[in-house]
Order: structure tokens, then C-alpha cells, then sequence
């Protein structure tokens, strides 16, 4: 996919409601791409070509200062790290997947993320 189709495709998403002129929001849901097939679409878009979009953000989060309050230790943002699987099967699989072996022998492929969250120690 090419750079910058993420984002537009991003936004036609996120923006749909408002442009598909349905006569109700269950009609337009039935439109919008059920999660399996989101997957589909994100699954062939490699993990470097987000990471701008979340650049963005940051810099837009900062610059219009609801970034502040987070803000401790001389200025520097906290990041908590947390770890989380998001996925498990016993019979679907793909080469990114991670796998581990019980004691009985049952294979068992998953994802896993890391989940980077802004905190604070003030209240």
C-alpha cells in the first residue's frame, strides 16, 4: 500500500457517517467494514507506515498543551508498559505469530503487545 492510504483511509472511516447520508446509524453500520475485514486491510500495511500517524498526534497532543498536566520529573512524560495478548488459537495461525508448547504437547500460537500508557504521579 502506498504512503499516505492509511490515513485517508483512516479518515474516510472515521468520517463515513456524516457523508453516507443514511436514514439511520444501524443502516450506515451495515456499510461500514466489519472488524475481519479492517484486520484484512491493516494486516498488509506494514507497522512503519503508523508510525507517523502517531507522531502526529503526539505533536499535535503537545503542542495544544493537553500534554501539561502529564508532565513531572523536570519536564518529562512518565510511560507506563503494560503487556497484553490479542489474540490465541490452538489451530489458526499466521508467521507472525509467537507460539509456546504446554507440558501435554498442545501448541498454542498468540499476539502479544506492549501498551505504552502516559501516567502521572499527581493527582
Amino acid at each position: 500500500m502506498q504512503p499516505g492510504i492509511v490515513s485517508k483511509i483512516l479518515y474516510r472511516v472515521a468520517f463515513s457517517v456524516f457523508f453516507m447520508q443514511c436514514e439511520s446509524f444501524l443502516e450506515h453500520q451495515h456499510q461500514i467494514p466489519t472488524t475481519p475485514q479492517i484486520r484484512n486491510i491493516l494486516d498488509g500495511i506494514p507497522a512503519r507506515e503508523l508510525f507517523c500517524v502517531f507522531t502526529w498526534i503526539y505533536h499535535r497532543l503537545e503542542r495544544d498543551g493537553y500534554l501539561k498536566p502529564y508532565h513531572s520529573l523536570g519536564g518529562h512524560l512518565l510511560v507506563g508498559l503494560n503487556g497484553t495478548q490479542y489474540f490465541t488459537s490452538q489451530t489458526i495461525h499466521c508467521e507472525c505469530c509467537s507460539s509456546r508448547t504446554d507440558k501435554n504437547g498442545t501448541i498454542t500460537h498468540f499476539h502479544s503487545a506492549i501498551l505504552p500508557v502516559i501516567v502521572t504521579p499527581n493527582p
